[in-house]
């Protein structure tokens, strides 16, 4: 196992993770608004819920240590386009 050391951000008593969307999805009129407000996509950490964040929001900045155990998974198996799961 392999620790790494995590950003995280406290709001309203919750901690979170900032996420940061990728290239494709400033393709996106509500991804472009959010991040031209100064607002941020996070992800709480206590119910895995991804929420916009206001940028003028106050946050208190701290860190995590989590443990991520390195090894080669089972192939996943990921349905077809347009199969119902």
């Amino acid at each position: 196992m392999k620790e790494h050391s995590l950003n995280i951000i406290i709001f309203n008593g919750k901690p979170y993770i900032r996420v940061i969307p990728g290239k494709k999805l400033f393709q996106s009129n509500l991804i472009h608004s959010v991040v031209n407000r100064g607002d941020v996509f996070a992800v709480c950490l206590e119910d895995g819920v991804l929420t916009i964040l206001p940028g003028v929001a106050e946050v208190e900045k701290s860190k995590a240590v989590v443990w991520i155990k390195q090894t080669i998974a089972e192939p996943v198996q990921f349905p077809t386009q347009g199969e119902l799961l």
